[in-house]
This record gives structure tokens, C-alpha cells and sequence, in this order.
């Protein structure tokens, strides 16, 4: 099931980034670090310190950084960014403030995994299928 999770949120990121340049790379490889992070806390029997790291590097990736990779028009190829993320800005920005808050409550309660990852990954599951498009 964890596995699942994280094939569904960051599934394809890293193939999109061999001609990516300027800001869609640099928004492309949070994107990968996010994946990373995630498929990290998805091995079993991590330490908490270990979950707090990764959740501070999940946190270190959304939210305003997250919004901030996104400056109007910046859908030069290779981008999979929607054009929905300027037409619905709110909700954009609401799902990446969730991630960076479901993963500042996984911080402070490493202990919680289980119930926080598939969250996380329901939260990127969602955002990408309004936000994304799949090449």
C-alpha cells in the first residue's frame, strides 16, 4: 500500500527533466525531492529521527517554495504544470500548504506514519490530477 502511494504521487517526475531548464527544473527537481522523500518514509521500521528529517525535507518543498515554482506562464516544454495552477490559484495553493502542514504534523509526530503518509499521498494524488498534466 505504501508503495502504491508513493508510485501514485511522484510516478514519471524524474523522466520530464532531461530538457528542463530556468524554473521548470528547478520545480521539477523539488518534485523528485519530494518523490525521494517520500519513498524514504515508506521503507519500514524507520526511525523517528530519521521521519523528521524527511519530513522537513517534504516541508522544505512545499507551501510558498512550492508556489514559488510556479510564476505565471512558466509552461515552456518540458513542463507538466496545468494551466489550472494560475486559472484556480486558492487551490493550489491550499494543497500545498496541506502538504507542507501534514508534513510539519508528521515532524512533531514521527510516530504517527502510518497514519500520515497515505495523507501525503492522497494530498499529491489530488493536486496532480488537477494540476498535472501526464505527457
Amino acid at each position: 500500500m505504501r508503495f502504491l502511494l508513493v508510485f501514485l504521487c511522484c510516478a514519471g517526475v524524474a523522466l520530464a527533466h532531461s530538457n528542463a531548464t530556468g524554473v521548470v527544473k528547478e520545480r521539477m527537481d523539488g518534485m523528485v525531492a519530494l518523490g525521494q522523500a517520500l519513498k524514504a518514509l515508506s521503507a519500514d521500521k524507520l526511525e523517528p529521527d530519521l521521519v523528521r528529517k524527511l519530513a522537513r525535507d517534504i516541508q522544505a518543498q512545499s507551501g510558498d517554495t512550492m508556489l514559488a515554482g510556479f510564476p505565471e506562464g512558466s509552461l515552456q516544454h518540458p513542463s507538466e504544470a496545468a494551466p489550472a495552477i494560475w486559472t484556480e490559484p486558492a487551490r493550489f495553493a491550499g494543497y500545498a500548504q496541506e502538504l507542507k502542514d501534514l508534513a510539519g504534523a508528521l515532524e512533531a509526530e514521527p510516530e504517527r506514519l502510518s497514519e500520515f503518509l497515505p495523507l501525503i499521498g492522497q494530498s499529491c494524488k489530488a493536486c496532480h490530477q488537477t494540476f498535472r498534466i501526464k505527457n
